[in-house]
């Protein structure tokens, strides 16, 4: 399911541009997963050298830059708000005017560039997105580029819903797309639903 959404992910995006600088339809919620090396070897040498892959495989691929979109909010049209308080926490309000109901809040990582194809395709490889498919994306339109692909995981720790807590543990959702228009302009899809979500800087 994951590599089913991730590449209906790659399609729309070759054919989403048109809707750019309209936000798009909002909803879709998910989670993701990391993926762990292991090795076999028949004497300490080896041993040591698979031990010393496995931990590079299993550490962050790229440092989260959450600076870059630390302080702002963004709007959609449905309403929906999205925060980032400051360079570890965020908020998705389902109406901007209710803050203590009807939201998703906990921590972020994200990265930009390269940062967000390394991440992309190794943190995130469980998804199955390749370097050759996003250099497809790429060169489907110019306004695409590895200078704006963004990538962002959210940790959620709460999900409030008519006035009741929803989660019992923290969720992950991952998103991946582009900053468009100067950094104006968010056009991100939930990796394992495939939503869209558009959103504009305030």
């Amino acid at each position: 399911m994951k590599r089913l959404a991730v590449v209906l992910c790659i399609l729309m995006m070759c054919l989403s541009l048109a809707a750019c600088g309209k936000d798009s339809e909002e909803g879709g919620t998910g989670t993701t997963g990391h993926n762990s090396s292991e090795g076999k070897g028949n004497d300490s040498e080896v041993e040591v050298k698979e031990e010393k892959e496995t931990e590079d495989k299993d550490a962050k691929a790229e440092k989260a830059d959450n600076s870059v979109i630390s302080g702002t909010s963004w709007t959609a049209r449905d309403g929906s708000w999205m925060t980032f308080a400051d360079e570890e926490n965020y908020a998705w309000y389902q109406d901007r005017t209710v803050t203590d109901d009807n939201y998703y809040a906990g921590t972020y990582e994200f990265y930009i560039g390269e940062g967000a194809l390394k991440y992309l395709t190794v943190d995130l490889k469980d998804y199955g997105v390749t370097e050759a498919e996003m250099q497809r994306v790429f060169d489907s339109n110019e306004e695409y580029s590895l200078d704006n692909l963004v990538c962002m995981t959210a940790r959620n720790r709460s999900f409030m819903l008519d006035g009741a807590e929803q989660l019992k543990e923290e969720k992950e959702i991952s998103y991946y797309g582009f900053m468009l228009q100067d950094g104006g302009y968010l056009d991100i899809a939930n990796m394992t639903t495939g939503t869209y979500y558009g959103f504009t800087k305030e």
